[in-house]
């Protein structure tokens, strides 16, 4: 009986730590419908890290700390470019999208932003006002 009252505490208490605490980061992913996409780019909001995947998965930071850097963001993913977004939203559209590639670990080129901007355009209409910006880490990547 000790054992499975042990078993229902652990398991009560782990369910409310889960509701208690919120992901640090969204992934959008190929699968995702352009109503997931859009309910998970409305969590933006403020500028984010961000890595784009080979296996097409954008992952967003949503911690407000410089932590994670770009590749624990990553995980053992390979990433095809990296940076920081933005995007405003309104309920079927991307209303703004501003995007760079500032990332001292990946030094992604600047040409690679054109990866998130066409994944994104494909999953929802994107409106008129979008930002690519070359502001590469020159302290670290060539």
């Amino acid at each position: 009986m000790k054992n499975f009252q042990l078993f229902v505490f652990i398991t009560i208490f782990f369910c409310i730590q889960a509701r208690a605490t919120t992901p640090d980061r969204i992934i959008i992913t190929a699968k995702d419908s352009p109503t997931q996409t859009i309910a998970k780019l409305k969590q933006l909001t403020k500028k984010s890290k961000f890595v784009f995947t080979s296996d097409l998965e954008l992952i967003i930071s949503l911690t407000a700390t410089k932590r994670p850097n770009h590749m624990s963001l990553q995980g053992s993913k390979k990433a095809t470019t990296a940076g920081y977004i933005f995007s405003r939203v309104d309920e079927k559209n991307i209303v703004e999208l501003s995007i760079d590639n500032r990332s001292g670990h990946i030094c992604p080129s600047y040409q690679s932003l054109n990866f998130v901007f066409e994944f994104l355009a494909n999953k929802v209409k994107i409106g008129a006002v979008v930002t690519m910006t070359n502001s590469p880490n020159t302290q670290k990547c060539d």
